[in-house]
């Protein structure tokens, strides 16, 4: 039987590998890129020291994970600053992620929810419909899809939920679910899509 830990480690090594290999199609033998998968090979054997919680002090009720949150942003950030970004359309394409997050997320008193499946699918083809001839589509995809579901998923909700969690003395952290986190879970969903997009366009 495979245990909670195990799942993660998968997960993790799922992660770095889905990066290089998302990277090297993109980019070729980068330095960069191996260097952080590098770094997150080693982040991945010390995770229980390195994959903490981050408190705010004047917020009290919401948190980051470093591993479950920053990781997947790291990444996507290094990939996407490999391309010249067109800002209008990276705002554009960011409304749009933070918009079908939302739909995908549902809300109650105790939990936030995500179809984490559902958001990368949808984002994906939608996306692919409507800005697959822009240079930077490729690059930034990635990250619009994490971002997406930290606004769209996390903070969003958070604004409504606030109050509830000030009352039962509860704290949001996003990313907390570390490798199962659907910020995670999302990037590596939409690497490996647009991976074999890719493929595929070359060979046919």
């Amino acid at each position: 039987m495979v245990s909670p830990s195990q799942y993660f480690k998968i997960l993790y090594i799922i992660f770095i590998l889905t990066f290089l290999l998302y990277g090297i199609l993109l980019i070729g033998f980068n330095l960069i890129v191996m260097m952080m998968a590098i770094i997150f090979s080693c982040i991945l054997i010390n995770h229980k020291n390195v994959c903490r919680v981050v408190y705010f002090r004047h917020l009290d009720t919401i948190a980051i994970d470093l591993c479950g949150c920053l990781l997947p942003l790291i990444a996507s950030l290094i990939i996407a600053l490999s391309s010249r970004i067109d800002a209008i359309l990276f705002v554009i394409f960011l409304s749009l992620s933070v918009m079908i997050a939302s739909i995908n997320t549902v809300l109650s008193s105790k939990s936030i929810i995500v179809n984490v499946f559902r958001y990368s699918i949808s984002l994906f083809l939608l996306s692919l419909t409507l800005f697959r001839s822009y240079d930077c589509y490729f690059y930034v995809l990635p990250l619009v899809s994490a971002i997406g579901i930290i606004l769209g998923s996390d903070i969003l909700p958070y604004i409504f939920m606030r109050p509830i969690l000030k009352d039962s003395k509860k704290i949001l952290v996003i990313g907390g679910a570390k490798s199962l986190d659907a910020i995670n879970i999302s990037t590596i969903l939409t690497m490996i899509m647009i991976a074999i997009y890719i493929i595929f366009s070359k060979i046919l």
